[in-house]
């Protein structure tokens, strides 16, 4: 009879951690998928004055239809994608730049911040060590990588980016507090 107990209780602990885990991914996934947009790379001056609106990814577009090889302007035009929440769109815009401008670090981070945003985590874990790499002060780089290794179930790894890129943004940065609250999501997590 406590062969049976022993099962059941067993059973039991396992049907919890399953459960648990579930939960802990969901609230995970909603978290961070809702923060991904928030680091993304503005166009909006800080000067404290009101800017006038930013155009919309569809009139970029046209003016990209004009001139095709102008990098800045896909750069403005991905932006746009990704802030309408186009991240396919945003995805391919990038990849176009950084084909014209290959050595852009700025366009690469970009592209693989849409990766992440679009889900495609296996392109943005392929990208993410050689931008590291080549500039560990990459705080936007070791952000999405965070994002990744979560996708990947990797939340020690996770954990270690985000540190890394509270340790370069510093205290003032306005996106912290948020990362940090990242951090402590994934804590329980780490030490399952």
């Amino acid at each position: 009879m406590n062969k049976g107990r022993s099962s059941f209780m067993s059973k039991r602990r396992l049907h919890q951690k399953i459960v648990f885990g579930f939960l802990a991914a969901i609230l995970i996934l909603g978290l961070l998928g809702s923060s991904i947009t928030w680091i993304a790379p503005s166009n909006v001056p800080q000067t404290g004055q009101e800017a006038p609106p930013a155009p919309t990814a569809e009139e970029l577009a046209e003016k990209s239809k004009a001139n095709p090889q102008d990098v800045g302007l896909l750069k403005e035009l991905a932006v746009a994608y990704s802030s309408e929440g186009q991240s396919d769109m945003a995805v391919l815009t990038y990849e176009k730049a950084v084909s014209l401008s290959p050595d852009s670090e700025d366009l690469k981070t970009g592209l693989a911040g849409s990766y992440v945003s679009a889900q495609q985590y296996d392109k943005a874990e392929k990208m993410l060590p050689g931008l590291i790499s080549a500039n560990p002060n990459n705080k936007e780089a070791h952000y999405y990588y965070g994002h990744t290794l979560v996708a990947k179930k990797d939340y020690a790894g996770a954990m270690a980016e985000f540190e890394k890129y509270v340790t370069l943004a510093g205290e003032n940065d306005p996106n912290t507090a948020r990362v940090k609250s990242l951090i402590e999501t994934l804590k329980p997590l780490v030490k399952q």
